[in-house]
């Protein structure tokens, strides 16, 4: 479902004292200072209803989980690609553009020729024409010639010897030596995407390095099968994440690694004995300047029931919100509080769209 918001007022609101692990607000980046006043007057209305704070539920143990995860990629990421050549690889080897080949057919030097493979993949031989040959082994390649000779005269022996191979794998490393950084370049994760050198462009925001690290080999072994690729995550920049509502430190926390929502909820503490986990909403910015606003039910997870909350992660400038008091009517309630709660210049129109994940 899909509201949109016109906003054509603001209203200020008083913030709550910065707490001593988070930066002060006035030290945050506009984009967190402006989603950590999304939920501010809902915290001041529930905040009569909240138990002391040494009400806790401690944070859940994190230690199996900090053990295996894995980062999940964002905009400003700096990859380190390693190439380097399976010269040992015991697969049998498929021939690639570039390659020389001498074929000869017993009985007829007539019909003996010297070809290399285009970049189209085939290559020409006389009385038969244009062959595709590139993806096939030297012995793929003779059975597919004897067959096609087979049509101009009987029992043809043919014989196919590889003069050079590797030569496209060999020019890509000559380029990579005589540029900056030999085999090992740097990549920006730009607007989510990684561009690298023969591949297509990927869609990595989101995806773990892990999945990143197969994904390129896959792509790159397409091309060239010998070629081999190991990727690393060189420097990220610090980003932030904020966490409001029933938590025992609520703010905004600097973090360089993938952050799933309960290690986002450990880091401010665990949740206060109030929190009503089934409701958890999660706020986020999208690339079109919208807002999307996801009801998360939490409890099955936080008791170690279900993994949801564990699988899913947030984004730099994400702002979870974990509510005292049951959402019945999630649309609703994201309706009520938005002219209120966000501190934006008159005449700016907001669009958000709400889904439910329960």
């Amino acid at each position: 479902m899909s509201v949109t918001a016109d906003l054509t007022e603001s209203l200020p609101i008083a913030m709550p004292r910065p707490h001593p692990c988070r930066r002060r607000d006035d030290r945050l980046p506009i984009a967190s200072r402006w989603l950590l006043a999304v939920l501010a007057l809902v915290m001041a209305t529930a905040a009569c209803k909240a138990p002391p704070d040494s009400h806790v539920v401690p944070p859940p143990d994190l230690s199996a989980v900090m053990r295996n995860r894995d980062v999940a990629l964002i905009s400003g990421d700096v990859l380190e690609v390693s190439y380097f050549k399976a010269y040992f690889d015991e697969s049998p080897y498929l021939l690639d553009v570039r390659d020389e080949l001498r074929v000869t057919v017993a009985h007829r030097p007539d019909l003996a020729h010297d070809t290399a493979i285009l970049p189209d993949g085939t290559c020409t031989l006389p009385l038969i024409g244009t062959v595709h040959a590139r993806g096939k082994t030297a012995s793929e390649l003779k059975q597919h010639l004897v067959k096609l000779y087979s049509e101009h005269f009987t029992t043809p022996e043919v014989d196919v010897l590889i003069l050079r191979a590797r030569e496209r794998l060999e020019d890509f490393f000559a380029i990579l030596l005589t540029t900056s950084g030999g085999p090992v370049r740097e990549a920006v994760v730009t607007e989510g995407m990684l561009q690298l050198p023969l591949i297509p462009r990927l869609d990595v925001d989101g995806w773990p390095l892990s999945k990143l690290q197969e994904t390129v080999q896959l792509a790159y072994q397409s091309v060239m099968p010998e070629l081999r690729t190991t990727v690393r995550l060189k420097h990220r920049e610090a980003r932030e994440v904020i966490v409001l509502g029933e938590v025992r430190a609520p703010g905004a926390y600097t973090v360089k690694d993938s952050m799933s929502v309960m290690r986002a909820l450990a880091v401010a503490g665990g949740v206060t004995v109030s929190a009503w986990l089934e409701s958890a909403l999660l706020v986020r910015m999208e690339d079109d300047g919208s807002l999307s606003v996801t009801v998360h039910d939490l409890r099955q997870t936080y008791e170690g029931k279900d993994a949801s909350g564990w699988v899913t992660h947030l984004r730099p400038d994400d702002l979870l919100y974990i509510p005292s008091t049951p959402i019945s009517d999630a649309n609703e309630f994201v309706r009520q509080y938005f002219r209120d709660l966000f501190p934006l210049p008159i005449g700016v129109g907001l669009g958000y769209r709400l889904d439910d994940n329960n």
